[in-house]
């Protein structure tokens, strides 16, 4: 693992920095990177530490380059600094716009609004779902994370933002051929709940002054056994008849379930992150199958790779 500073040139910063974590999760936007570098004002091998600024940009590379982001926040103490540092995601929060779709595919509209800032553009999956809508001061962020929402509801496949290679990807979750190995110290918990279910989806219009309720899907078998959880989705009143009962068709197979979700402790790859979909076999917690990665956070501890993985159930 290596930790560059980028000024005019690439500076090795690794001899000198410590406690390096970096955290990906599907509740927030890219990549962070927080990490400390030692600092003595009064000792001249020191001097590098004094040159970190708010705005430079920072590379971490193990195999192949992991992160690569701004150093937003640092914290000054006496013998180290806390730096923490965002990925280009950043900026899709910090941009506002006015936008309006007529009856374009998503994966058009999302090219549209990156291109609003003159974002790179890479992998941009094929995504057919046609989004009509005003965005009126929204968040560059906020317009994409609509756009892809509309997606799942009628599609049932979700997608991730991510930063690589300097461009902005929207791609499916992927599923990676890595097998997860457990630290002989670890630890692992298993956690099953129904606060999220739902066995109950209604669709209705969003008209503001006559609601109409346009499809209903429901299990009755998990009603009686779990209760009414219902949820309610709002779309627009001119959606076609069978797209609208394929949303509360998709809805409800998203959520009528038991969550089931692990935390495990092992060794890292460079392949875990966010989104990312890996096979596991536990007998013990009976983890066996496929498993979304939720949150990732990869450490380096005296020169081992370590990993902390939260992990659901996934079923396509």
């Amino acid at each position: 693992m290596e930790l560059y500073l980028i000024k005019e040139d690439a500076v090795n910063i690794t001899d000198i920095t410590g406690g390096i974590v970096l955290n990906t999760s599907m509740d927030t936007l890219g990549a962070s990177l927080n990490f400390n570098i030692a600092r003595n004002f009064n000792d001249p091998n020191y001097a590098l530490a004094e040159t970190l600024e708010v705005g430079d940009i920072v590379i971490l590379n193990n195999s192949k380059e992991l992160f690569k982001g701004v150093i937003l926040e640092i914290t000054t103490n006496k013998f180290n600094k806390n730096i923490k540092c965002l990925d280009f995601c950043f900026y899709l929060n910090k941009n506002k716009v006015v936008k309006q779709f007529d009856e374009i595919s998503a994966s058009t509209a999302i090219k549209q609004v990156l291109k609003e800032i003159g974002a790179d553009i890479g992998e941009i999956s094929t995504i057919s779902t046609s989004i009509t809508k005003i965005y009126n001061s929204n968040t560059i962020a906020e317009i994409i994370n609509d756009i892809l929402k509309q997606a799942n509801d009628e599609l049932g496949i979700k997608y991730i933002i991510e930063f690589a290679e300097d461009k902005f990807n929207i791609v499916p979750f992927r599923k990676v051929n890595v097998q997860f190995r457990y630290k002989s110290t670890s630890s692992e918990s298993l956690t099953e709940s129904i606060l999220e279910m739902k066995n109950s989806i209604i669709v209705t219009s969003n008209e503001q002054e006559e609601i109409e309720i346009l499809a209903v899907a429901k299990d009755e078998a998990n009603i009686e056994r779990y209760g009414s959880l219902q949820e309610v989705i709002t779309v627009n009143p001119d959606e076609d008849e069978a797209k609208v009962r394929n949303i509360a068709k998709t809805k409800l197979k998203e959520l009528n379930k038991v969550f089931r979700t692990a935390a495990l402790q092992g060794f890292g790859d460079d392949e875990f992150k966010a989104g990312r979909v890996i096979e596991l076999n536990n007998q013990e917690f009976f983890l066996q199958g496929e498993y979304l990665i939720k949150n990732c956070s990869h450490t380096w501890v005296k020169g081992e790779h370590l990993v902390n993985l939260e992990v659901e159930l996934y079923e396509e």
